[in-house]
């Protein structure tokens, strides 16, 4: 944050909450734009404000659910990269990372490719799914449930089609 100045970067994060708050409410389209406009924004200002956009998930998946998975695959890529390196691949937050990475696959046809993605997230989610709780929905819990229908939407179109492995 040296050299960025406090209000700059106050008001990029304000921006990234409400992209954040329009993929809560499923407008994905909303979300899609606000992330861009915030993104196109920050484009001539220096790197260690262009940073916040680095980590970010929110975004991608309302690409995909915008129909823009190689976009989303684009921008998850090196978030699967920092991620695994810094916290392993056995972290939950890998493992959101691997499922959203897979959904786009998914949306793509890229069967074996997603395959693999599910087969690597799907059982720590499902592990940490169980320790969720039943309070309202956060963004956690709103990315469990969208990667676990882009399953089941990926294996009923692997059975719709044929595949021995559905």
């Amino acid at each position: 944050q040296a050299g960025v100045p406090a209000r700059a970067l106050t008001r990029a994060r304000i921006e990234q909450m409400r992209g954040g708050a329009l993929v809560a409410q499923e407008k994905w389209a909303a979300a899609d734009a606000a992330f861009t406009a915030l993104d196109r924004a920050l484009e001539p200002e220096p790197p260690s404000q262009r940073a916040i956009m680095g980590l970010e998930i929110d975004w991608p998946m309302s690409l995909i659910a915008s129909g823009k998975s190689e976009a989303a695959l684009a921008r998850l890529q090196p978030v699967l990269a920092v991620k695994r390196g810094i916290l392993g691949d056995g972290h939950v937050d890998v493992s959101e990372v691997r499922g959203l990475i897979a959904a786009a696959l998914a949306r793509l046809k890229r069967v074996a490719e997603a395959d693999a993605e599910f087969a690597q997230s799907m059982p720590t989610l499902l592990e940490r799914a169980q320790h969720i709780g039943t309070g309202p929905e956060n963004s956690r819990t709103l990315r469990y449930r969208f990667i676990l229908e882009s399953y089941l939407g990926h294996l009923a179109d692997r059975a719709t089609r044929g595949d021995a492995a559905a």
